[in-house]
């Protein structure tokens, strides 16, 4: 079902060309600005649902970041309960949010709790004893997962269904999708969940975002001797084989992968050699550069540096700066039918 959004009737269409070895393919973007006060130091977007609606934070002072709701370009500040900092990492179609929540220790440390928001109430997701969590994503169940430690700080992977804490086992996960499957990193290296049962993908990386075909994607890092750095490179596992994913012209030093979905649209970042980062998408292996669907005129003042989520209608979520203003500031791209 075709579905319209106001944003379409405001924003400047864009003409994207992405180029690959054998085809050109053109898509149309509308680049929106989410706001942010003038006073804040800047924003930053991880999530999207397929209702347009963005999580992250805005930071509103050097030392505090606010957890933020954008529903369209306007933002709301979510309860903090009781802490001092927090983010919003992800959001399903119901409007419920998985983050994070920082509190002031005794010793002068800052300690997270995992945290879910639902109408912007917080509620602090239990522990396995421990004092500490972080929930990193959520599914259309409601499904949380992420981490906790236990009472003897051990870090296990774990997943929040309700009222119910399912322990994993030792580790963190990262991301479940709609059929309760969880990717992250265990004693096994990167793992797939399938409830409680844990195998082996067989591959050198850390597993990031997983689609509903159990195509998952993820990055590892490696030394390049002739340049005496270390490397990034974004790889798709599926049905257990595991591709590089190369980026655009220009930028094929390193690739960090943030997201999939379940088109097998992948979103993340390319660097080149000097480490300057421009936001990318890769639709099968070819892989575009995000900064190229601007217009001129927002080529002068605004450059893309991630891409952190994208949605099952294509809506990317893209962090970058306005070079005019020197703020970090975050956008999405809405493809034009």
């Amino acid at each position: 079902m075709l579905r319209t959004h106001g944003w379409f009737a405001t924003c400047l269409s864009i003409t994207a060309l992405s180029l690959s070895a054998h085809t050109v393919h053109a898509q149309q973007y509308s680049l929106i600005e989410l706001d942010a006060p003038a006073t804040a130091n800047y924003s930053l977007a991880f999530g999207i649902n397929d209702n347009d609606e963005v999580v992250g934070a805005i930071s509103a002072s050097p030392s505090s970041e606010n957890p933020t709701l954008w529903n369209g370009t306007s933002a709301t500040t979510l309860d903090l309960a009781g802490g001092i900092s927090g983010a919003g990492f992800a959001i399903n179609d119901a409007g419920l949010i998985a983050g994070t929540t920082y509190t002031m220790q005794p010793n002068g440390t800052y300690g997270q709790r995992a945290t879910m928001w639902n109408g912007g109430v917080a509620t602090l997701l239990p522990t396995l004893g421990g004092t500490e969590g972080n929930a990193l994503a959520i599914n259309q169940l409601g499904q949380v997962v992420g981490w906790t430690f236990t009472s003897t700080l051990s870090q296990r992977a774990v997943i929040w269904d309700g009222a119910t804490l399912t322990d994993l086992g030792q580790g963190s996960a990262r991301d479940i999708n709609n059929l309760g499957q969880v990717i992250g990193l265990s004693s096994l290296g990167a793992t797939l969940w399938n409830g409680t049962t844990a195998t082996a993908l067989g591959v050198n990386m850390q597993p990031i975002a997983i689609n509903d075909s159990t195509a998952i994607v993820g990055n590892s890092e490696t030394f390049d001797p002739n340049t005496r750095q270390w490397t990034t490179t974004a790889r798709l596992w599926s049905a257990g084989t595991a591709v590089a994913l190369t980026g655009p012209a220009n930028y094929q030093f390193g690739t960090t992968a943030r997201d999939i979905n379940n088109a097998g649209q992948i979103v993340g970042s390319s660097e080149n050699s000097s480490l300057t980062s421009v936001a990318t998408l890769w639709d099968g292996t070819s892989a575009l550069n995000l900064n190229t669907v601007l217009t001129p005129t927002q080529a002068l003042h605004i450059r893309l540096l991630e891409a952190t989520a994208i949605n099952d209608l294509g809506y990317i979520v893209v962090n970058g700066i306005d070079t005019v203003a020197q703020q970090r500031r975050s956008y999405v791209l809405v493809p034009v039918p």
